[in-house]
């Protein structure tokens, strides 16, 4: 049993683990979902005041994506390191983790303020933004760059109570924040009760707002968690420290460019899509919002397998990793099997929710019922990676999305779509195609990884104490 946990509810070595799945996922998936709903908050709000202010701020999400890349890579090397210290009864040094972490996050947050400030309007430039539409993206995105570090901050104190099986603090911000914001926002944006009218300034100031809250509580939740509450963090401890630093860049980076090659791909399929005209690209951009709705269990299931083989295999004990992989795909596949028959018999009413014209709608609720019998393969590949993660292989996850995102689309959409002549279609069953291929993919060296790991610490164990009256 972890030092750290005591046996108290931050200890993930003990407890059947289904049970732990779920007490972690459940919280995990109910925040993104509200996080969600905050994001649809914001492109209301904007698309109230004019559509070039809508403009404005879309054309910022390529922007904001960085910021977001950062601190979900920090957040994921954070959460695997103390995890695996904990794991190993070691709470001293998932101690010495946190102001290395929270160092980290001061650093990168600045590093990402300084460039994005310097380069965003030459982004903007390359995107295509100008006139009335520049002006609404720089006012959004300068506040939010100016405050990056508190994003990468609060993936980091959300980290620091992951690791220990905490993932309801972060919901609970998560659910205030999204409240929050539905008031703040619009208040800020549009003035009123001796407020002046801020614009789209108004937008990133209460997102910065609810940010620091946030820091806050998350950083009060930590300070009375079980790894902080008996022992105070030293001074000596908040000292720059080389070999933690490059450890928790070495963890964190390939997270952080998982993202980005997510996004890139999102544009490789808008470029293929764009090729059919507007309808098809305002299709797939509905389709995707619509899809994310049904993939959130999949994530908090993510957050789950992550942090408990970050402990378990800390622990030593591979047999519960084993466990907790078999368990988080086959809760993934059964969710996704299952919203796969929602969403086929739902497609037309939620296609026509998102869309205006018919064409649309049709193209939207053809991409659903394709994607349909891709969801399942989306469970696969986040468990494969989150073990994989969790057993500090994070080039692992690198490599799957680099080749489903970035290496496989242009040439299988190409074929598909204009070799063949398939036309949209070919662009949603090449994201079908791609999708499986990598999943099967992933699945199957994670099983081959998990069973040679699962050996070699077998032959290494020490023999069983035999009784001498046996």
């Amino acid at each position: 049993m972890s030092g750290a946990a005591g046996g108290g509810r931050s200890d993930l070595t003990v407890g059947t683990v289904p049970s732990l799945v779920r007490r972690l996922a459940i919280p995990a998936s109910t925040g993104f979902l509200f996080n969600t709903l905050y994001n649809l908050v914001d492109t209301w709000v904007a698309g109230r005041w004019s559509a070039t202010a809508l403009a404005g701020l879309s054309a910022s999400f390529p922007v904001f994506f960085i910021i977001i890349a950062a601190s979900v890579g920090a957040g994921q090397g954070a959460t695997v390191l103390i995890g695996n210290a904990l794991g190993r009864g070691e709470p001293a040094a998932a101690r010495r983790l946190v102001p290395q972490a929270l160092l980290l996050a001061l650093l990168v947050g600045a590093l990402i303020s300084a460039v994005g400030l310097a380069l965003a309007r030459p982004m903007y430039a390359v995107i295509g933004l100008q006139g009335e539409a520049l002006g609404f993206g720089l006012d959004y995105i300068r506040p939010t760059l100016a405050g990056a570090v508190l994003f990468v901050l609060n993936a980091i104190l959300n980290a620091v109570l992951t690791a220990q099986g905490d993932t309801v603090s972060n919901r609970n911000a998560l659910i205030v924040g999204s409240f929050a914001n539905a008031g703040l926002a619009p208040w800020l944006m549009w003035g009123g009760f001796g407020m002046p009218r801020l614009g789209m300034s108004g937008i990133a100031l209460a997102t910065l707002t609810i940010q620091a809250a946030t820091a806050s509580y998350l950083a009060w939740r930590c300070r009375g968690s079980p790894l902080l509450a008996a022992t105070r963090v030293r001074a000596l401890d908040w000292r720059p420290h080389g070999r933690l630093l490059v450890e928790l860049l070495r963890q964190g980076l390939p997270a952080g460019l998982n993202l980005v090659l997510i996004g890139a791909g999102i544009f490789i399929i808008t470029s293929f899509a764009g090729r059919h005209g507007e309808a098809v690209v305002a299709a797939y951009g509905a389709a995707i919002r619509i899809e994310q709705l049904v993939l959130l269990p999949t994530i908090g299931l993510n957050v789950a397998t992550l942090a408990l083989v970050a402990q378990n295999a800390g622990a030593g004990r591979f047999d519960r990793v084993v466990t907790v992989y078999r368990t988080g795909v086959g809760y993934g596949v059964g969710l996704m099997a299952s919203g796969g028959v929602l969403l086929w018999l739902a497609a037309p009413w939620l296609a026509a929710q998102f869309a205006r014209t018919a064409e649309v709608v049709a193209h939207v609720t053809t991409y659903l019922r394709i994607e349909v019998f891709t969801l399942c393969a989306y469970a696969l590949i986040m468990q494969s990676v989150a073990l994989m993660q969790g057993l500090k292989r994070p080039l692992f996850g690198l490599a799957v999305h680099g080749t489903r995102h970035f290496l496989a689309p242009v040439p299988v959409f190409w074929l598909l779509d204009v070799g063949l002549g398939l036309g949209p279609r070919g662009i949603w069953f090449g994201i079908l195609l791609i999708t499986w291929s990598s999943a099967l993919v992933a699945t199957g060296f994670a099983l081959h990884y998990l069973r040679r790991t699962l050996r070699t610490a077998t032959a290494l164990a020490p023999p069983a104490c035999v009784p001498d009256d046996a």
